[in-house]
């Protein structure tokens, strides 16, 4: 077995935890030049008890053939398309499951987030934006939650964008159900991503990750509202962490939700009062 279907196997059987993929490729060089035995990737994996009988049981043929008929593909840590500033950041996923234009990874990435309950003045604020950043072929990234993610999403959409949603469940699920029609849509026309399996569901510890996936695909991170200790200014956080350019629009103090925006704005991220506070800064990524 080459090592990418190794990684494969231990992705979509579930077999592998993160410290099993990270000990195998540990050993990338030796490994990706031959055909490895189950033995060889047990010891090189580190993968023992219930585990090795998930990945022994598992057809990855099989399970193929189903993704391919759902038009789902795989991205690992090996594939010459995997994003260099994804790799770099903090442990980046080692497979991704997607729909649609992989090729978006290629373009200049502006992650958008937000809280689910939002300022009334966030939705005009980012139709704005949009209007003047999708000329300029910037691709939105966000993460698909209610509120500021959707209308993100929808913004760059209605003003002939481009974008991509980074999912905290698997390709086969919807979650929030109310967002079912715009994931079609970015499945179809646009890129959907998950490291997740297939069929997996929503766990409450996944949305954490996916922040930093979103963090780490894009050139630069505009958090259009955060509450303190909430997912978006995880993510917010997370992109200052990584060396990308991250922006915050600023709210009254005070207000809850904006607290982690203006501590955002303290920590070194660019205050933004308009789109073109955006582009002058990510320009160079284009």
């Amino acid at each position: 077995m080459k090592l990418r279907d190794v990684l494969l196997t231990g992705f979509l059987s579930r077999s592998f935890t993160y410290k099993n993929f990270v000990a195998l490729l540990n050993k990338r060089e030796l490994l990706e030049r031959k055909e490895l035995s189950n033995h060889e990737v047990y010891r090189y994996s580190k993968l023992n008890g219930k585990n090795i009988a998930l990945f022994e049981d598992f057809s990855l043929e099989e399970a193929l053939e189903e993704s391919q008929a759902k038009k789902i593909k795989f991205l690992t840590i090996l594939d010459d398309e995997y994003p260099l500033r994804l790799m770099e950041s903090y442990e980046p996923p080692i497979v991704l499951s997607y729909q649609g234009q992989l090729e978006l990874l290629k373009e200049c990435c502006l992650g958008i987030v937000g809280g689910r309950v939002y300022p009334k003045n966030a939705a005009p604020i980012l139709n704005n934006f949009c209007t003047e950043l999708m000329p300029q072929k910037i691709i939105v990234v966000s993460g698909l939650a209610k509120g500021i993610d959707a209308i993100a999403l929808k913004s760059a959409i209605a003003h002939q964008g481009k974008t991509i949603a980074v999912i905290g469940t698997g390709l086969n699920r919807y979650y929030p159900r109310e967002n079912q029609e715009l994931q079609r849509e970015i499945a179809r026309n646009h890129l959907l991503i998950s490291e997740y399996p297939p069929d997996s569901g929503a766990q409450k510890f996944h949305f954490p990750q996916r922040n930093r996936v979103i963090a780490g695909i894009s050139h630069g991170v505009l958090v259009a509202s955060a509450r303190n200790h909430s997912g978006s200014l995880i993510t917010g956080n997370l992109a200052l962490q990584n060396n990308r350019e991250v922006f915050a629009l600023p709210g009254e103090c005070g207000d809850p939700l904006y607290e982690g925006s203006n501590k955002l704005i303290q920590a070194g991220a660019k205050l933004v009062l308009q789109a073109e506070d955006v582009s002058s800064e990510i320009q160079y990524y284009w």
